[in-house]
């Protein structure tokens, strides 16, 4: 008998081929040629098999995703309206012997004290480091300006679950006696040597020498007046087991007059670009001792924070612990900030081919003319994408060309991805901007804001700032693992205390297609976008895809653009496109955003998660993904 391997790309062929095994091994008319070939046909037997098991868990896992999401809007469906007459019946209730605070900073009492009773004890901490293999030491450095609450700060450090640490005070020539004073007390209680005292006339020195004066790994800077948590340094060390960093930050918030906890700060994972906007790293740091030493002399920095600012754009090992790890005290000053323009300096951005879809011509005529009046300059060449499914559309045409727009007609049915394509292939500009027709420019420059993005190479897509005619929010950026998988952050909210970085040039998961600058090249290296989605997460399928290939994607705080969303369109999400979505990112989706705080909740509504639905950094009921 023989047995040739090709058999077994024919099904119809592996029960024969088996059975012929079968006799052969009975017969013992069985030679190594054949058992290799059977070895060979069991081997892509069992790939096939391994390669449907994997689809049948995407498929079911797909399909769990989609049911939780279904019974999540018809939970929400049943009980909305009870849920706001309750609520509604709750606040007047307890409005009336609420103490006079302001209803955000109630409830992050409340947040903070239930994430209080989640946090290990110092039994439980102390345990837990017995196991570590680092224990480094930590220089904790201070810059007094008012000797006043240094009293509450040393008590803060001296209460740290992790006692591997030393003290270094900077004073100036108004408080030296009373610093130095303060830090004899200390000493007491911590022993000897425990506290360095300094004398500087400005923060830039104190960073500087300290770095080289301290004896820790890592130096801990606090931003005075201010206290740290108990488990600060505890927390601090135990990323280091797993983590290593050249430089870590922690959300914060203030301690009110009355000592309640209120101003919560939370922060996005390393965000480059909102660093140069503003100085989000906070009131405490921790940074590699050796790193400072290496880099030399930090000057001109208006506080040493600002210094590690400055630093940090050298760093590659940047962490974020998403716990409140620092409360600055009632008397705390205002935080420095930074102001420059994500490394683009006075370079001239290139133009952009504006890209417009559309197959109604009122809504074709105020978007053309509200971006030839605000960016003429930056957007020379526009392209009309015509869906004209029922002959010529004469009126759209004459609207194009009335603005000097090159009009390409498509004629299939709606697919967002192809008409934008289409448009693609034909723009000359090495920059195209995606813009839905019913979007208008209100304010000139947001066009050259989006450009200049364009210029840094890291930059893959950069979106803008949308508002609601209402002038509620509509668009600051697209986060994954919220809403159904993918949401608008602060979707039909004016502002948010919370998470106050909406308005601010920032890193960002994706961006909306409805205004959407990218580089040509970049858009081509990644085919353009999927055809497969016709109509919805097009737009934040190819930010992933960027982001797969190292691409940075940047939300502008452009002024001034206005979006009348689904004009054209019903925003009806349908099932295959959801389901091919997840199947493409469900990995993804998983996980928490970079960009977002896990102590929010994961809808489009920045609010406390009070319910918990952050599990595993995982939002529980959700297909959760990047």
């Amino acid at each position: 008998m023989r047995l040739r391997q090709d058999n077994v790309n024919d099904p119809d062929q592996i029960g024969k081929v088996l059975a012929a095994i079968e006799e052969a091994g009975a017969t013992g008319d069985i030679d190594n040629r054949d058992a290799r070939a059977a070895i060979e046909i069991l081997r892509r037997l069992l790939e096939r098999l391994d390669k449907l098991e994997a689809r049948a868990d995407r498929a079911e896992r797909n399909l769990a995703a989609q049911q939780a999401m279904l019974d999540d809007r018809l939970l929400r469906l049943e009980h909305s309206r009870l849920f706001r007459i309750l609520n509604g019946i709750v606040a007047r209730l307890t409005a009336v012997r609420r103490a006079p605070v302001s209803e955000e900073d109630a409830a992050y009492a409340r947040w903070f004290a239930c994430k209080q009773a989640e946090t290990p004890t110092r039994g439980e901490a102390i345990s837990a480091s017995n196991d570590w293999s680092r224990k480094p030491r930590l220089s904790i450095l201070i810059s007094v300006k008012d000797a006043g609450s240094l009293p509450k700060i040393l008590e803060s450090v001296g209460s740290q679950i992790y006692e591997n640490w030393d003290l270094c005070i900077a004073a100036n020539a108004t408080n030296r006696e009373e610093v130095s004073a303060a830090a004899r007390d200390f000493e007491k209680l911590r022993g000897p040597g425990s506290c360095l005292v300094r004398e500087f006339a400005n923060d830039a020195d104190v960073l500087n020498e300290f770095a080289r004066l301290a004896a820790g790994e890592y130096l801990i800077v606090i931003d005075e007046p201010a206290i740290l948590s108990p488990e600060a340094l505890y927390f601090i060390v135990e990323t280091l087991q797993s983590d290593p960093f050249d430089l870590l930050y922690s959300d914060e918030d203030a301690i009110s007059p009355d000592g309640s906890h209120v101003r919560p700060l939370f922060k996005p994972d390393w965000s480059p670009t909102l660093l140069e906007s503003r100085m989000y790293i906070g009131g405490v740091a921790a940074m590699r001792r050796a790193f400072l030493l290496e880099r030399g002399h930090i000057s001109d920095a208006r506080s040493w924070l600002d210094g590690i600012s400055q630093a940090a754009f050298e760093l590659r090992l940047v962490r974020h612990i998403p716990r409140v790890l620092y409360h600055s005290l009632p008397e705390a000053h205002p935080r420095g900030r930074l102001a420059r323009e994500c490394g683009t300096g006075t370079m001239r951005a290139d133009p952009m081919a504006v890209i417009v879809c559309s197959r109604t011509a009122g809504l074709l005529e105020k978007c053309l003319g509200s971006v030839r009046e605000t960016s003429v300059d930056m957007t020379p060449e526009v392209i009309v994408v015509a869906h004209e499914e029922s002959g010529v559309n004469a009126e759209l045409r004459s609207v194009a060309q009335r603005y000097g727009a090159a009009c390409h007609s498509f004629c299939g049915p709606f697919n967002f991805s192809a008409m934008n394509n289409l448009g693609a292939a034909a723009a000359q500009a090495p920059n195209l901007l995606f813009i839905n027709d019913d979007v208008r420019a209100t304010h000139p420059g947001w066009a050259e804001i989006l450009a200049r993005q364009l210029l840094r190479k890291e930059v893959g897509a950069a979106g803008a700032v949308l508002r609601y005619p209402s002038g509620t929010l509509q668009h600051a950026g697209i986060a994954v693992g919220i809403h159904d998988g993918v949401g608008h952050v602060g979707r039909h909210m004016r502002s948010s205390a919370l998470w106050p970085w909406l308005f601010i040039t920032r890193e960002v998961s994706a961006v909306t297609g409805a205004c959407l600058a990218v580089r040509k090249d970049v858009f081509q290296e990644l085919g353009g976008f999927d055809t497969g989605f016709p109509t919805n997460y097009n737009d934040v399928d190819l930010c992933l895809r960027m982001r797969e290939r190292g691409y940075k994607i940047i939300n502008v705080a452009a002024p001034g653009l206005i979006h009348a969303e689904c004009q054209t369109r019903q925003g009806i999400v349908r099932f295959h496109e959801r389901f091919h979505f997840f199947e493409r990112w469900g990995d993804v989706l998983r996980s928490p955003d970079l960009y977002y705080s896990t102590s929010l909740s994961p809808t489009e509504k920045i609010a406390l998660d009070f319910d918990g639905k952050w599990v595993g950094n995982v939002p529980i009921g959700r297909a959760s993904g990047i």
